[in-house]
């Protein structure tokens, strides 16, 4: 959030300072005074009902008949006594039901007062969350901007140099197919970004649909890796792939590709920015509650992270710090693309990390094909599509 935003957004925030102050105040001011108010007006009471027993005796004292005075002064018990006693007093039932309506007035008013305080702080408390998200909104933007500028400009630079290089000289066979290569690879990145950013675009306004069926990890995760390996010899980085041969996963094809794409993308970023290492890709077959399901690991030993912001790294467009000084490149999309495809494919994710400069472990599960008859495993992948709703979340 640029300074000038956060200066402009001031006035702001002490106007609604001062107004929650004055809200406070004047419902402070409200309940006090109800409460004078009702002590005055049981005061008022008091001393008419004490007037009323003067005017009584009075009135009994100059010959008015016990029983007419009663009559005027339904409040009073007016009566004589055993030894001939004149005894005029306030029916206690009325003095206490007097009490009683100053109890209930100022109780009502002090739950009236209290509900007016909460729905305020709930809603300051609401406008200060949307707030805070804005701002986090804003930073994630700028961001992904500069994220996205960057990772467009190099590709585009790098075809550019290269070309330029073509026209200003004629290089050997082997300068030639360097160059290519190097314009190969700036056209990928390119490709991958824009792809990122349609499947992202497509996954949020839910415009795909996912067709289920059986899919060989290791041979798809082979024809994943076959670049990136390349790039691990010129970059020092070693790719294990140690998926079994004879694990399947019950998946959409193109999700899965580009699930492992990424996902093994993001822990060679995360080695290189740390000076090289290892990326190592394990996969196994799990069981809960007698659903079938493959689970695939991919560790690193690369930058790791923070494992307090270990789930919000699948929030799109989240990545933690700042552009200008990210050792990673990127723009915040993979692993939230993974999310939304692994869940529609029934499955779920995990990633997990010790602290920073630690590594990472990242898990997705997938559901498994359920056992069946060999004659139909030569069939078309058609008659194994899974028409069920996805598995229950592995612990």
């Amino acid at each position: 959030m640029s300074s000038s935003t956060i200066r402009s957004s001031r006035p702001v925030q002490l106007t609604v300072v001062i107004l929650l102050m004055t809200c406070f105040g004047q419902v402070a001011w409200w309940i006090v005074d109800q409460g004078l108010y009702s002590a005055r007006h049981i005061e008022v009471v008091q001393s008419h009902h004490e007037d009323s027993v003067k005017i009584a005796r009075v009135l009994v004292e100059s010959g008015e008949t016990v029983e007419r005075v009663r009559d005027y002064f339904p409040e009073l018990d007016v009566r004589i006594d055993e030894s001939g006693a004149l005894q005029v007093s306030v029916f206690e039932s009325i003095t206490e039901a007097l009490k009683a309506e100053r109890v209930a007035r100022m109780n009502r008013y002090g739950w009236e007062g209290s509900f007016f305080l909460l729905v305020l702080l709930t809603s300051v408390s609401v406008i200060g969350v949307t707030l805070r998200q804005r701002t986090e909104l804003l930073r994630r933007q700028q961001n992904f901007l500069a994220a996205v500028s960057h990772e467009l400009k190099s590709p585009l630079a790098s075809i550019q140099l290269s070309a330029e290089t073509l026209l200003l000289r004629d290089p050997d066979k082997e300068g030639r197919t360097r160059i290519a290569d190097r314009m190969v690879a700036a056209t990928d990145r390119l490709a991958t970004m824009v792809t990122n950013l349609l499947d992202a675009a497509r996954l949020d306004e839910e415009q795909i649909e996912l067709t289920s069926e059986v899919v060989n990890l290791r041979g798809l995760v082979e024809r994943v890796l076959e670049p990136i390996i390349c790039m691990g010899h010129i970059h020092g980085i070693e790719v294990k792939n140690e998926v079994s041969s004879t694990l399947e996963i019950l998946a959409d094809v193109t999700a899965v590709k580009s699930v492992v794409s990424n996902i093994v993308n993001n822990a060679f970023k995360s080695v290189q920015a740390s000076g090289g290492g290892t990326v190592t890709l394990t996969a196994k077959r799990a069981e809960k509650k007698g659903k079938p399901m493959v689970a695939l690991q991919v560790q690193d030993d690369g930058l790791g992270f923070d494992p307090k912001i270990g789930d919000r790294l699948f929030d799109k467009f989240f990545r933690p710090g700042s552009e200008l000084t990210r050792k990673t490149k990127g723009a915040g999309l993979g692993l939230h693309i993974v999310r939304r495809f692994v869940e529609l494919d029934g499955g779920r994710t995990l990633i997990h990390s010790e602290g920073e400069n630690l590594g990472a472990t990242f898990t997705v599960w997938w559901r498994a094909p359920e056992p069946v008859d060999s004659n139909l495993r030569g069939g078309s992948a058609s008659a194994l599509r899974d028409k069920t709703g996805g598995p229950e979340m592995m612990g």
